[in-house]
Order: structure tokens, then sequence, then C-alpha cells
């Protein structure tokens, strides 16, 4: 056996495939992250958007939810107070 050469069991040990490690970015947030980034439960904004409770735009995608992230920022800027 030469210095170079592997034995069976390192020759045919198994390897994970490598997952994918990028994310793309994307300024559409699922109600998951919106509800994190407002600070409430997914939930919450699933009765605020059947309800109408407040004016936050959704963007559907087949079944899903979407948040645009200047529409949270607008949400949250429109309902601040006490700022000059």
């Amino acid at each position: 056996m030469t210095s170079d050469s592997k034995t069976y069991s390192e020759h045919t040990q198994f390897q994970f495939p490598q997952q994918n490690t990028y994310k793309i970015q994307s300024d559409l947030l699922s109600r998951k992250e919106a509800a994190a980034y407002l600070g409430v439960t997914p939930e919450t904004l699933a009765v605020w958007h059947c309800t109408k409770r407040y004016q936050l735009a959704v963007v559907k995608i087949g079944r899903l939810c979407k948040y645009k992230r200047s529409d949270l920022d607008a949400f949250i800027a429109n309902r601040t107070i006490g700022t000059n």
C-alpha cells in the first residue's frame, strides 16, 4: 500500500452535502418575520388582516401573506407618539 492510497473506510466514508449558506435578501417578510419585526405574534397579524383593524398592506403570493419592510416602517412611524 502506498502512502497516497486510502483505506477502504476512508474511501467509502459518507459526506453530507453542503447546505446552501446563502439567503436571498428580500424586502418581503413572511408573517412570522413581520410579527417579530413589530413585536407581536403571527396570529395577531392574521387577525389584523382578517378584521382590517389596521391599514397594513399585505402582498398575497398564492396563499402566503408577505409584508413589505417599508410598509412596516411606515406603520410604526404612523403610530409613534410624542416625537417632534
